[in-house]
């Protein structure tokens, strides 16, 4: 009686009244430390630090989004606070300022941080397979020691049938009538020496993980086909992990919805542009909204791909690498699908290329088909891939980079063919939009 009243009567302890900042949970908990120390926090450190602490006497300072506390061990020196020395063992947060990428590095020190970040990998690693298990079970067929699937045993740099030309020097239309009328693939050079993305390393996965670390991104699909998301920092952390690395079949940043307004990714629109030799886009008419996806950030480490397809609605495609190199194989339109898409043997660009296109090799010895196509795509790069070839592609090592599909005037019959049959309501009002947009190839 007469006496301080409780500590819990007060209520600040849980932030609710009490004296002039007893409170703040990060002020309380940073005196909780000094006074382990048996030291009042010095008045020149408060003043230093935008948490109104200094550096060693941050405890909890920052906490990291999503729930985890992003704490490093650290050790306290007498120039970083004049107060008494805290013991090297304590537990301290990043310094408040830090970029969220470099504070994620400083957490990962501590061994439970890490045990949470994989955590959350191994629950993306749950929804994208479910018949396996998370750990191990994702590297059981030991692909990641296949000799064929190494840069080293990657084919020569391109297809002596595939040409390489400079795309600076080459019109629209030029383009059009040799490649996208004819159908056939060929590699362009010097169209991304504009892009930010490219030329200033906009993209280089250190810029990307520092701007991005917090964006959700599709890294693969549940058994529903529903995006499996996860934290750009987190892939990245997966990205370089040795145990991870290991991975047959790794998770493959594939997104297709990072442009979409009011995300955070729809900035990288801002690091490059379609090349003029694609500028025509006629599912544009449809509308943002209405047309299928059609443009993706990909990114993925080393046999990260896709299995063998023909893109949708008769799209033709380019894909251009920023950063790593990528190991395609393309086969014409004509060739069996039971030969190059066959059942039951999985979806898995690794699979692929080390047991379906041997197969398909030998058929072409045979007579049977049309040799395979293979080349390998380096930085800078862009490669077109026209309507209906197959194609199957996987990563050589880390790999960033970008693809858009579209519909040109030379596919323009054979992509509206394809939607009427796939996608008649799209495609009727695709027909509305062409008769006031393009009424040439409305009427035809």
């Amino acid at each position: 009686r007469g006496g301080r009243a409780p500590q819990a009567a007060s209520g600040s302890r849980r932030g609710g009244g009490g004296a002039r900042g007893a409170g703040t949970p990060r002020l309380a908990r940073a005196r909780r430390g000094h006074r382990a120390t048996s030291s009042p926090p010095p008045r020149s450190c408060t003043r230093a630090w935008p948490a109104r602490m200094c550096q060693q006497h941050a405890a909890a300072a920052v906490v990291g989004r999503g729930g985890l506390a992003e704490a490093v061990p650290a050790t306290a020196s007498a120039d970083a606070c004049p107060g008494k020395q805290a013991p090297a063992a304590q537990p301290l947060l990043a310094p408040v300022f830090a970029p969220p990428s470099e504070r994620f590095d400083l957490a990962l020190q501590r061994s439970d941080y890490r045990a949470q970040v994989e955590a959350r990998i191994r629950d993306a690693k749950k929804e994208i397979k479910t018949d396996i298990a998370p750990d191990r079970a994702w590297a059981q067929m030991g692909l990641a020691d296949e000799p064929c699937l190494t840069a080293a045993r990657a084919p020569a740099r391109a297809h002596p049938q595939v040409p390489v030309l400079d795309g600076r020097r080459l019109d629209a239309g030029e383009f059009a009538a040799r490649f996208e009328r004819r159908r056939t693939p060929c590699v362009l050079t010097h169209l991304a020496d504009d892009w930010a993305a490219y030329r200033d390393g906009e993209w280089s996965l250190e810029r990307l993980r520092a701007r991005y670390a917090e964006a959700r991104l599709k890294v693969g699909e549940d058994d529903e086909g529903y995006p499996v998301r996860l934290k750009f920092k987190y892939f990245c952390y997966y990205l370089f992990d040795r145990a991870h690395q290991r991975d047959d079949a790794p998770m493959y940043l594939f997104d297709s919805t990072f442009s979409e307004d009011g995300k955070s990714t729809a900035a990288l629109l801002d690091d490059f542009r379609v090349p003029h030799l694609f500028s025509e886009d006629l599912f544009q008419h449809v509308g943002e909204g209405r047309r299928p996806p059609y443009r993706w950030l990909v990114i993925g480490g080393p046999r990260a791909g896709t299995w063998a397809h023909v893109d949708p609605l008769a799209t033709a495609a380019w894909n251009t690498v920023i950063s790593g190199s990528k190991r395609w194989c393309l086969l014409p339109p004509d060739t069996p699908k039971a030969l190059v898409d066959p059942s039951g043997e999985g979806d898995e660009a690794a699979v692929w290329f080390s047991k379906i296109l041997p197969r398909l090799r030998r058929a072409a010895d045979e007579g049977e088909i049309a040799p395979p196509v293979e080349l390998v795509q380096h930085a800078g790069e862009t490669i077109f891939v026209p309507d209906g070839w197959w194609h199957a592609v996987i990563n050589l090592e880390p790999t960033v980079a970008v693809t858009q599909n579209f519909c040109s005037s030379e596919n323009f019959v054979r992509c509206w063919r394809a939607s009427l049959h796939s996608r008649p309501k799209m495609a009727g009002k695709w027909l509305l939009r062409l008769r006031g947009g393009r009424p040439e190839l409305a009427a035809g």
